[in-house]
Formats: C-alpha cells, structure tokens, sequence
C-alpha cells in the first residue's frame, strides 16, 4: 500500500492524540493558590457555561469570589464544585497522581452542602499509573477527554447506567483492561477512545450507538471479537487498525466502512458484510493476510482505492451494483485465483488487480467501457477474455 499516506495520516491522528493530552494536563500545575485551590482552565470554563443549568451558566461555590475554583473533598478527589447547580466534576490533582481503588460517588459534600457528581472531568485520571480499579457511580452523565488516558495498570472500570458520553481518547493506552460493558443509553463515544488498550478481550457495545469513531479500537490487539449492534450506519476511520479481531459481522444498518477501518488485522478471517452496505472505503482491509474470501453483497456501489490490497483473498465476485473497480482496490493480493464480473461494471482503474500472481483468467462483462493498462499489470498467469 501507499506507506508515504498511510505514515501521513497516522502522524496526523497522532498529533491531535498528543494535543488531547497534553491540553488536559497542561494547566492543572501552573495555578497558584492555596494546595486545595485553583482556577479552572479556559476549556473546563466553557463545560461550565454548556452544563449549565436551564441554559444558565453555573457559578462558582456560593461565596466564593473566583469562577470554577478547584477543592479536595474528604474523600481525597478534586472537584469543581458548582453553587448554582449545586454540581461537582471530578478533576485532576493540584499535586501527585490518583492510585489503588477509586469510587466517583453520586454525590459529595463540602462546607455542609451535598453536591451531585455528574462528570469525570478532562484528564483528571490521565497518566496514573498506579491506579487498579475505578468504579464510577449512578448520577454520573460523561467521562470527558483523556481522563483515564495512559493508566497503564488500570485493570477494572464500572460504569453506571447514568453515563450517556465517553470523551476522546478516554481510555486511551490502558494496557491492563481487559473487560469493559458500555451502559445501554450511551450515545457516543470519541475517537481514540480505547487505542491502544492491548489486553482489552471483551467489550460490550449498547444498541444505542450509531456511530463507531476513528482509531476507537486500533491496536486492541487481544480483540477477537466484537458485536456491532444493528443500529450503526458507520464504522469510522481505522477504528479496528491493527487490533486482533478473528471475525466481525457488519449488521445491515451500516452504510459506510470507512478508510482504513480493518487495515492490518492479521488475524481476519470471517467478515459477514449484509446487504444495506453501500460503500467500503480506501485501504479497508489492507494486509489482512488471513482473510480468504468474502462475499461483497449486492447494492455496494463503491470498493474504494486499495480496500484489499495484501489481503489474503482466493477468490472475489464483484455484484452488478459496482460500476467502478478503484486503484488498487485488489493490488498484491497474490493468493487471488478466480474473480467473477458482473454485468454493469463500467471502469476497471490503475493497478486494480496490480501483482495478482496467480489470477489465471478472468472475464470481462460487455458492459465494463474503460480498462486502465495497467489494471491487470504484474499478474503474469493472466489469460483474459471478454463476454
């Protein structure tokens, strides 16, 4: 494949992963004060002025002079306590790092006012490397970005039913999960969300998600398998890149697999894709060099740029619903003895079937207008005819 646009794209996400992390650690020891208090960072402000209650924005604990100051509760969590709302937020230590157990509660009190939790706030938990378990109450709505990002020996996190969001990069590089159940009305979760999360065997996805981000799983490389529940209609850009995935139906809610969403899963061999899926995007499943066949089903209508370049593929047949073989799109697959064409194929591009060493022969629909030179270049077993 194109390593120059693959490297490109990588180090692009990369940026913004190490943007994501450094923004939520960044302020958090400047601040002067007193060791239990600071002022809020610019972006937690503007979380304030959005979670505000009946659109109000909330303000800072009653009688304090200063927006969005920081305190250490008795249970030795920072907040940011909200007077208004009477709401609290998980935040990150003034000093030193979380360990062992954690319990977020449902509410926490300060100065004799109780306050109701309601988010684990932007990299509060970030780089705690010591912390085991963290068990997450019910009031609680989101977890925000990178909050337990690079907790490296992370091994349990219980989620209430309340949480409804999981920011960016939430989970980021816990290498010790191995077993997370997402609650069943949870809307979204952000990119990068578990990268990276190498012993992570078991996750429990909730039908309440449409949308599967970029990166959310990439290099989860102990991820046999996953349940993808009816009701997602993309599966984003390199959301599985590289991670151990054996197996995986697509459910026929999905419309779209996107760029680079299976790229590298060596252990690939079964992919179910269901009618209702319309496109495969560029470099899908490049070099997954385990995956022998798969039935392309009738009404796609685009295999985008190199979707199975390296793959292990025998055999291919490409419904009548394509009009168009991209660049690349089969490129390297050295293992591919038979494909069937369709009636209604129109163009087959550059390098389409490029270094297919054992294509023997294969048939060209009447309909197909355009044949690139070089779609059928390096496959030297090739005895083409036309129908």
């Amino acid at each position: 494949m194109n390593n120059i646009f693959r490297i490109l794209i990588v180090s692009l996400i990369s940026v913004a992963f190490m943007q994501s992390c450094s923004g939520g650690s960044g302020n958090a020891n400047d601040a002067g004060g007193a060791d239990d208090v600071r002022t809020v960072t610019e972006k937690q402000e503007e979380k304030v002025e959005v979670n505000g209650a009946d659109g109000d924005s909330q303000t800072d604990v009653e009688g304090d002079e200063e927006e969005g100051v920081v305190r250490v509760a008795e249970d030795g969590l920072s907040y940011i306590f909200f007077g208004k709302s009477k709401t609290a937020t998980v935040t990150k230590k003034e000093s030193g790092k979380y360990s062992g157990s954690i319990v977020v509660p449902t509410t926490v009190t300060y100065n004799g006012t109780e306050y109701s939790v309601t988010m684990v706030g932007e990299s509060a938990f970030f780089g705690c490397e010591d912390l085991i378990k963290v068990e997450v109450q019910e009031g609680v709505k989101g977890i925000d970005e990178s909050a337990f990002a690079g907790c490296v020996r992370l091994e349990s996190v219980t989620l209430p039913e309340s949480v409804e969001w999981l920011g960016h990069v939430a989970f980021a590089r816990c290498e010790s999960l191995e077993s997370l159940t997402l609650p069943k009305k949870m809307r979204s979760f952000g990119y990068n969300c578990f990268e990276g999360c190498n012993s992570l065997k078991r996750v429990v996805l909730p039908d309440s998600i449409d949308y599967i981000n970029f990166y959310a799983f990439a290099r989860c490389s102990s991820l046999a398998n996953i349940d993808i529940p009816e009701g997602v209609t993309t599966i984003g850009e390199n959301a599985f890149e590289e991670s151990g995935l054996t197996g995986v139906t697509i459910p026929k809610s999905v419309k779209r697999i996107d760029a680079f969403t299976f790229a590298g899963c060596h252990n690939l061999t079964s992919v179910v894709l269901q009618e209702g899926l319309r496109e495969i995007g560029i470099y899908a499943f490049d070099s997954c060099v385990s995956l022998t066949n798969i039935d392309i089903p009738e009404g796609m209508t685009t295999i985008g740029e190199n979707a199975f370049e390296e793959s292990g593929l025998t055999g291919v047949t490409i419904p009548k619903s394509v009009k168009r073989i991209e660049l690349g799109a089969f490129a390297g697959c050295r293992n591919l003895t038979k494909v069937t064409l369709h009636e209604g194929l129109e163009e087959i591009e550059d390098f389409a079937f490029l270094n297919c060493s054992s294509l023997t022969d294969i048939e060209i629909p009447l309909s197909v207008k355009f044949v690139s030179p070089t779609a059928f270049e390096g496959c030297d077993s090739l005895d083409i005819g036309k129908r």
